[in-house]
């Protein structure tokens, strides 16, 4: 897993002990709540800085769904790579065979 979905999680999981997010909390730094923002997963509170460099964070609504989004895509994925095609064979099989049931 990559190392901004490992943040994700972990904030993921202090969001349901929390409701305030401070960068002190998640113990990430600065540059990987930058990389978070930069993937649109996380902004910045700009009402709430504090004096000490800590400032509160909240996830987007695109970092809130990202693994429900993301087992939504493999299934996606998958209907479409591997059923259809299988579905797709199944049919042309079958209307051979009856075409040619026909010829006879």
């Amino acid at each position: 897993m990559s190392n901004y979905k490992k943040n994700l999680k972990h904030i993921h999981e202090l969001l349901k002990t929390t409701d305030d997010l401070t960068l002190r909390k998640t113990n990430l730094s600065k540059k990987e709540v930058r990389y978070l923002q930069a993937k649109d997963l996380m902004i910045r509170d700009a009402k709430h800085e504090y004096h000490d460099g800590d400032m509160t964070l909240m996830l987007t609504p695109k970092g809130i769904t990202y693994f429900d989004d993301k087992k939504q895509e493999l299934k996606d994925r998958l209907i479409w790579s591997v059923f259809t095609p299988i579905s797709l064979s199944v049919v042309t099989t079958l209307m051979t065979l009856w075409i040619n049931h026909l010829l006879k």
